[in-house]
């Protein structure tokens, strides 16, 4: 019995309908976590530790967030993290390697499309 597989719209890659569904939630998780902060950006200096937290501990154990595949769930959570996680001093960053992890390296998958650079560095300015 063959998986159920569907296209992509966005791209030619292929995503079983577990996966589209984890993508779904994954675009909810950032209009419903993310976006709210975005909004609220006057009152708040962006999301609390806990949001990091919860992402660096899905990330523990995945390079992606929904799947074993790159996907607009990854563009889509980075780019609502930018203007929070991207300016985060290095000590806080260190705090949560896995999510360093995956930022930069979607950062990087993702570069062309979003045209972004995010600066982060591994060595001690402190």
């Amino acid at each position: 019995m063959k998986p159920n597989v569907k296209k992509s719209s966005d791209s030619c890659e292929e995503f079983t309908l577990g996966e589209e569904a984890l993508i779904r939630q994954w675009l909810e998780y950032r209009k419903v976590v993310l976006d709210r902060y975005r909004m609220n950006s006057q009152q708040s200096t962006g999301p609390p530790l806990s949001v990091f937290q919860e992402l660096n501990s899905h990330l523990k154990n995945a390079s992606y967030l929904a799947g074993n595949k790159f996907s607009k769930a990854d563009v889509e959570v980075l780019s609502g993290l930018l203007e929070f996680y991207g300016p985060q001093s290095i000590q806080t960053k260190e705090k949560y390697p896995y999510l360093s992890r995956w930022f930069t390296h979607i950062s990087h998958l993702s570069h062309n499309e979003l045209s972004i650079t995010i600066p982060f560095s591994r060595s001690s300015l402190y």
